[in-house]
């Protein structure tokens, strides 16, 4: 679908009659978007008839506000509800187990900008797949190992921890035999960097950074499931400025497989494997100011909707989380409890991050395509 380039403010493309109940009111979009920068939204609309007498509307937002976890060239994924937008009642009333016949994408530019390109690949309709939380930590802070870890590991359940190699036996840092214990508990250990990229003042240098943490994980053992080449992004920063796609263009130099930021609250929906996967997966939350009621929720939705949800912790304090990168040990306990019950009741699966890759990657019978 190419936008017009006369001033109109929207393109349109009608997909063919399909005739298909519809089970649960969710659906999905392989798209490829070579320029998100000029692209404001894109809109689904399902009707139960061709007038659009009965129809509901989702937008997936990217230039728009609440859409920044979207910005980015290449193929996305898109789904109906998301984490930035729900169902809209366009007219009428359309319910679960009603019969769709008609549906129509609507793309609107961004800020007035004419001329935008988005390809449409293929359409399907129920839940993305087998819904899962990946328990992330970042910078291996000391306090992670004496109460994340030792928590964890009582409830047998697994983490991602991302390690800055060079922190490692610092003050406030877990020491070399406190990772080697987190690893021999099962906990797989990822790539983080020193720094924000773009803090950098030249490719070279971005590159030694990314290369120098990982080696560190390859020189101590520390490669079960490839761990060592999924990156974590320091400060969720991906881009040097807005569409540069030199940090990606480093990630998949350095082999790296994956990468996750920090935007939220996201989801990720895991049906299809849309393989560049280092143009960011983002987080549910898991900074001081995300309430474990409002994580909860998050986690309902995953199940729900069947996708996976990413916590994001770094400092467990037993006070006042006073700021991001803390969490209070009350409430991370809290937090992880639910995930427990919800893994014990068979409704979540509970990934590391390398895990989760491997597992996106398999073939699924999940959700109808139209």
């Amino acid at each position: 679908l190419s936008l017009p380039t006369n001033g109109t403010l929207w393109g349109e493309i009608s997909l063919p009659t399909i005739n298909h109940k519809f089970d649960v009111l969710r659906s999905g979009a392989l798209i490829y978007i070579p320029d998100y920068t000029k692209i404001g939204n894109i809109t689904l609309y399902v009707a139960k008839e061709s007038g659009y007498l009965n129809f509901l509307t989702g937008a997936y937002k990217i230039m728009d506000t609440g859409g920044n976890a979207n910005r980015f060239n290449g193929w996305h994924y898109v789904t109906f509800p998301n984490a930035t937008s729900s169902w809209a009642t366009g007219a009428g009333s359309v319910s679960a187990g009603d019969t769709i016949t008609a549906c129509k994408f609507r793309v609107n530019p961004a800020g007035g900008t004419n001329g935008g390109i988005v390809y449409f690949d293929s359409m399907y309709q129920g839940k993305s797949g087998r819904p899962a939380i990946l328990i992330t930590a970042d910078d291996n802070y000391d306090s992670w190992y004496q109460y994340g870890i030792s928590y964890l590991n009582r409830l047998n359940l697994k983490c991602s921890m991302a390690v800055i190699g060079s922190t490692i036996g610092t003050v406030n840092y877990m020491t070399i035999t406190d990772l080697q214990a987190t690893y021999a508990a099962g906990h797989d250990l990822v790539t983080h960097g020193v720094a924000a990229l773009n803090t950098y003042g030249t490719a070279k240098l971005r590159i030694e950074d990314v290369i120098s943490n990982q080696t560190f994980l390859r020189n101590n053992g520390f490669t079960r499931h490839n761990g060592h080449l999924h990156y974590v992004y320091p400060n969720g920063v991906y881009e040097n400025s807005a569409g540069d796609q030199e940090i990606l263009q480093i990630m998949k130099m350095t082999g790296m497989l994956t990468g996750r930021g920090v935007s939220k609250p996201t989801r990720i929906d895991t049906d299809v494997d849309v393989a560049d996967r280092v143009s960011v997966y983002h987080i549910l939350g898991g900074e001081n100011t995300d309430t474990p009621t409002a994580l909860k929720s998050y986690i309902d939705d995953c199940v729900l909707n069947g996708e996976t949800g990413v916590l994001m912790f770094h400092k467990i304090v037993t006070g006042s989380a006073a700021v991001n990168i803390e969490y209070n040990k009350t409430d991370f306990e809290d937090v992880i409890n639910y995930v427990y019950q919800k893994k014990q009741s068979g409704e979540i699966d509970v990934l590391t991050i390398p895990e989760w890759y491997e597992s996106i990657n398999q073939p699924s019978a999940v959700g109808k395509y139209l």
